[in-house]
Parts: C-alpha cells; structure tokens; sequence
C-alpha cells in the first residue's frame, strides 16, 4: 500500500513538472508522464530510475534509467528501452534521446516490430515525427533466432504512419548465404496499395528464350489502379498490355485490360505463323445495383465478360491472365442486363463468339441479343389453378451467311391436388406455345415461318420424407404424360422448310410420350447429403425408337471420399452418349481426385464422332507441415496422347514458401496452313516473402 502511494506521488509531481515544460511546444501532444519507483526532481531537471515508464505522444516506453533536462528540452532513456505505439509497433533499444521540441528521436542498437510481424535491427537510428533513418540494417519477418530469410542494408528511410520503406544497397540473404542484390528498393510493409514496379516475373523456355516482364503499378486512388505489364521473349516477341481496375460504387467493380504482342521475323517465319501480331481487348464488369430507388420493388444487376482478340497467343503469351477466358480456341463474350421484383424478371443477354482457329467469323452464329420477360410460378387467386409465363426474343446474327429473328411466347397452366392422404398429387396442365421466326440471307425456300400448338399433359407425382434414428431418406417419384394439341405451321409445314432454315432452329415439337423421372436423396441428421440418384426415361410411343435417352445421375459422399456419374444412353444406337466419372479423397494430409469424361455425336448408326474421351488424375501429398508435393496428368484415350501433366512441391513457413514444378501443356495456334497445336514444355519457380513480394516465374 505504502508503495502504490508513492508511486502516484511521484507521478503527480513529474507530470505537473514536465507538463508545464512542454506547453511552449505543443500543449497536448507533447505532455509526457514520469512514473518511477525512484524520482528526483528539480524546477529544470527530472532524474528517474528504477522500473521507469514514459508516457509520451501516442506510446509508452519503459527503460531503467530517465533524465529530462529543461533546458535543452531533450528526454534520455538509458537500459532495457522497450516502447509500444499506438498501432502495436514495439521498440527496443539500449540508449534514446528524445528532442521535445521538434520532436527528433535518436536511438542506439535499436530493435523494431510492427503489427504484421515485420522486425529490423539497427546499430544507428533517429526518427522525427513518424520518419525513421537507419543506418547498417537487417530485416525479416521470419523468426528471430537464425531467420530463413533476411535482407541487409547499409541505410533507409521508414515511414511508421504511412509503412513504407526505401532502403539503399539491399542484399537478401538465405539463411546466411547472400543470393540477391538490388541498389534500391522501396516496399510497403502492409497490404495497402502503393505505386512503383513490383517485383519482375521471368521464365525460359527452349523455344522462346528468356522471358521477362517488369509489372508497374500506379495506385491513382483508393477505387482504381492501373497495372502496365511490358515484356520480352529474347527468341520471340516483344509487347506490352496494361490493366484497369476500377470499383465505380459499394455494389460493382470490374477491370479493363488491352494488350498487343509482336514476334520477331525470324520467329514468325520459322513456326509458320499466320499473325505476326497478337493483340486484343478484354472487359470484366459485375454490378449488383446499377441503379438505386427503382420503382415497384424493382432491382437490377449488369454483369459483362468481354474478349476480342485476333488470336489466341494474345491469351498464350500474357504472364498474368484473366481466369475468366482460358486459354481455349473458341472464346466466348456475355452482357447480361437484368430486373426482377417478386412477380417479374426482365432481362437482355448477349452472347459474341470468336474461334480463333479460323481466320474470319464473319460466317460464325452470334446472339445479339436476347430478350426476355418471364413471370414467376404462380396461383390464380385461391384457385388450385398455377401459372408462369415467358416471351423471349431472339436475334441470330452473322455478317456473312444466313441469319434468323424469333419471338417465343409460353404459357403454361397447370391445376393440382393432393390425393391419398397428401402422399401423392395429381395435376393436369395445359401449354400454350407460339412462335414466329423471320430467317434473312437464305439462298432458297421461305423468309418467314410461324408455329403455334398447345399441349396436354398429366402427372402423377409424390414427394416423401421419412426419419430414421441415423439418416433422413427423400423420394420424390413422378409419372407423367404428355399429347400434343392443334398445331398451327405457316406458310409450310417445318419439315418442308429448306435445310439452311432448319439448320439456324432446330425445332423441338412436343411429341406424345410417356415420362417416368426418379429422385430420392439421403442426409444424416446434420442434414449433410450422403447419397443422391436421379433419373428420368421418355417413351415415345409414334416413333420409331419408342425409347429415348435414358438419363442417370448418382453421388455419394461418406467423410473424406466422393463419387459421382452422370450418363446419358441411346436406345436407338446402344451406346452412351455421355458419360462423366469423379471420385476424390481428401484428407489433411493427402488428396487424390480422378476423372474420366466421354461424350459422341451419333450422326446415323454407322457414323458417330467422338468429341471427348480423357482421363484426369490430380494428386497431393502434405509430407509435413511445411512441405507439399503434388502432381497430374490428362490423357487422351482415343488419341493415346498426354495432352497436359504437371509434377511440383512447395515449401512454406509463416515468413516465407516456394513453389517448384514442371509441366507439359498443348496449346492451339493458327499457322499458315491452318489449325495446330504447340506442346510447351515449361518449368515455374516462385518464391514468396511475406507479407513483402512474390518473386519468380509465372505459370
């Protein structure tokens, strides 16, 4: 008790003292508090030891020993110096001197951490305001004892209020080995956004030399930023593309990136390329609420991914790309504009295609666009009697070629009642579909068709739900039939129609037939799906195949494993048309995936073509905590050809990772003579320094 008492008798009297003292400089932010176990002071001097704690600014600093003189304003700290700011960054040193004035610190021997883990140790240091010069320095966010990384200079400057960094003559060091050096660098030690050059990405390749590409980055504002990305290929190319990225409201953001890529001659003539050029635009943009206070409960979203390019290299050759796009030879572009409330959606979608494997696409099928207005499934007052109702307009649009315009009206009405107890329900519903096509450009037969027909159908369906002590079992079962109505064909019937004009609508008529559809689902307790299976099979009874395509869907996940098939068989040529295969084990530690994906266009029984018959496999190990080895293959079976693999590890700790590995890839590209595809052999290396920079190659 004794001792509390004189320790805030002794603080009152120092801060009384020294807040008199400093009120000539700035009476508030200068104000410093002295408690101590020992104290002497006098009208100009204050001398403090023994568990010393300074209150001064916005930190707190302890240390054995302290001396204010009044005179030359100037507070000394000396022994086991400890000082923890405002935004958690925590000092050590063994000797400070703090100029009250003008606010200049000089430190000895001092020791700093900030609040992502950053630390820097310095023989020499001063600091005035929130700016601090080091002289010979070592800085790391690895571990104190024997870090796994480090960079050492011979001076810098750091700024603790905005953290930033510059530093002169930089060498980093692994472990104790030095493996790189840079005369300047300047860094920000948070995540924040800053202008200057990040860090190079550069690869190599037999085929196209030494890569190397230099990202600038310019941090305009808070909302936007513009990264220019100029690169070399040594045996190549030499181009350039630059991004925008931009968020205009709290509810939509998007990038804008445009780019050009120019070989060298002896390049272009050595692969026969058709382009020497490769360039292109691309537009990513994504808005919930475009607009703000609509009427009627109305909202709206817009939602745009846009490419046009003259080649697929323009992708190929970007070291950094839009996940978006791939690097597939058919690129498509998407604008979708949409309203909704309740009761309504509106919307317009379009949809431009570029295949870059052909040297024009004056001739290829593009949607611009397609309008839609539908109104959502509901009930005639309180009548049994539901509804919905869609009207969509189409405009099939091409340069070179046939083009077609279609309106589509849809109105179906159903009524519904439970039988047997609710355990099953009955409903007979009625469609009403009409349809007028104008077709534009065809060489023969009719510029205009019209379709109007209605049809019948009837359902018997059931949606059970039974508990048991482990799971929960869901059978939806369902029953249905369906007759075409009066139809209504204009000028011709379809079928007379000429073969360019059935070609841009490939109509299906509702036909009679017979409906039989199955699902039931398997969840325990948490409701987690265990198992699923759904399945439908359509009988036709006027044709001539009366079955047609049988569907099946199955998955089944117990703890770390998952399987999953979906089929497609034809009756009429007993043969499946689709098949895809997963499974997966994951763990903690090990992961293995595989797949398997077929698929074939039956044009008659004897000619087919198959479009996809691959296998897939993906593996990871985690040997430890630290290390990870991982790998893969896609393989194609008709072709017996390994059209991708990859083989890598990684390393990574809190301060630091890398990532190694090797990969074969078959990439499309256009030549003189048309089509082809490279196999590019490529190696990647990346080593990260966190939170400062990632350094190495890109994939």
């Amino acid at each position: 008790m004794q001792w509390q008492w004189m320790l805030k008798k002794v603080s009152v009297a120092a801060s009384m003292a020294l807040m008199m003292q400093a009120g000539y400089a700035d009476e508030l932010s200068n104000n410093i508090e002295l408690i101590a176990k020992g104290i002497n002071a006098t009208t100009t001097t204050a001398t403090a030891n023994d568990d010393v704690l300074v209150f001064y600014q916005n930190s707190i600093l302890r240390s054995d020993q302290a001396w204010f003189d009044k005179n030359t304003n100037i507070l000394t700290l000396d022994g086991n110096i400890e000082s923890i700011g405002y935004k958690q960054t925590k000092e050590q040193s063994d000797h400070m001197t703090i100029n009250i004035a003008n606010k200049a610190t000089e430190f000895d021997n001092l020791f700093l951490i900030n609040e992502n883990n950053i630390w820097l140790y310095t023989n020499d240091a001063t600091k005035k305001d929130d700016i601090y010069a080091l002289g010979n320095t070592l800085i790391s966010s690895c571990s104190l004892e024997k870090p796994l990384w480090k960079i050492v200079f011979d001076r810098s400057s750091y700024d603790d209020k905005d953290n930033y960094m510059e530093i002169y003559g930089a060498k980093l060091y692994m472990w104790d080995t030095p493996v790189f050096y840079l005369p300047y660098l300047g860094f920000t030690t948070n995540r924040e956004r800053r202008s200057g050059l990040l860090f190079p990405r550069f690869g190599f390749s037999g085929d196209e030399g030494f890569v190397y590409e230099q990202p600038i980055f310019l941090a305009f504002a808070p909302n936007w930023d513009i990264e220019f990305n100029p690169q070399i290929r040594t045996k190549r190319s030499i181009g350039a593309y630059a991004t925008l990225r931009f968020a205009d409201s709290a509810d939509s953001s998007g990038e804008f990136r445009i780019g050009n890529f120019r070989d060298f001659d002896d390049y272009k003539n050595s692969h026969d390329l058709k382009y020497q050029d490769h360039y292109g635009i691309e537009l990513l943009y994504n808005s919930s609420k475009l607009f703000n206070d609509l009427p009627w409960g109305l909202e709206d979203g817009l939602f745009i991914n846009g490419i046009y390019l003259n080649d697929i290299d323009y992708i190929n050759l970007q070291k950094s790309k839009f996940s978006h796009f791939g690097v597939a030879s058919f690129q498509e572009s998407r604008l979708n504009y949409f309203l909704h409330n309740e009761e309504y959606y509106a919307g317009i979608n379009a949809k431009y295609f570029i295949d870059t494997l052909k040297t024009s696409n004056t001739d290829t099928l593009q949607i611009l666009p397609t309008v839609q207005f539908h109104k959502y499934y509901n009930s005639i007052g309180s009548l049994p009697i539901y509804y919905n109702a869609d009207i969509l307009l189409n405009n099939y649009y091409r340069s070179s070629g046939s083009t077609l315009q279609q309106s589509e009206f849809r109105l179906p009405l159903e009524w519904s009642v439970p039988i047997w107890n609710d355990y099953l329900r009955f409903s007979f519903s009625e469609e009403l579909y009409a349809s007028k096509m104008l077709f534009d450009n065809v060489m023969a037969g009719e510029d205009n068709f019209t379709f109007a027909t209605n049809a019948h159908k009837v359902k018997l369906h059931s949606d059970l739900t039974k508990s048991y002590n482990d799971f929960i079992h869901v059978m939806q079962p369902s029953l249905s039939y369906s007759q075409l109505g009066r139809t209504y064909e204009s000028p011709v019937a379809f079928d007379l129609l000429g073969i360019e004009q059935q070609k841009l609508f490939a109509m299906e008529l509702p036909q009679e037939q017979y409906q039989f559809a199955f699902s039931q689902y398997f969840y325990d307790n948490e409701m987690n799906l265990n198992f699923s299976q759904r399945l439908s099979q359509p009988y036709y009874p006027k044709k001539v195949y009366n079955w047609g395509d049988l569907y099946h869907e199955i998955e089944w996940n117990y703890e770390d494993i998952q399987f999953s098939n979906i089929f497609l068989f034809s009756h009429e040529f007993e043969k499946f048309r689709s098949i895809f295969t997963g499974a997966s084990w994951v763990r903690d530690d090990f992961s293995i995936a595989m797949s398997h994906a077929y698929k074939k266009d039956f044009q008659d029984e004897i000619n087919e073509i198959a479009v996809a018959n691959n296998l897939n496999l993906d593996i990871g190990y985690q040997i430890n905590q630290n290390v990870k080895v991982y790998g893969g293959v896609s393989y194609e079976l008709d072709n017996e050809y390994s059209k991708y693999w990859h083989l890598g590890s990684s390393y990574s700790q809190e301060c630091f990772a890398v990532s190694v590995s090797l990969s074969k890839n078959a990439t499309p590209m256009l030549t003189q003579s048309g089509p082809s595809y490279n196999d590019s052999l490529s190696a990647y290396i990346q080593l990260k320094f966190i939170p400062f920079a990632t350094l190495g190659t890109s994939r």
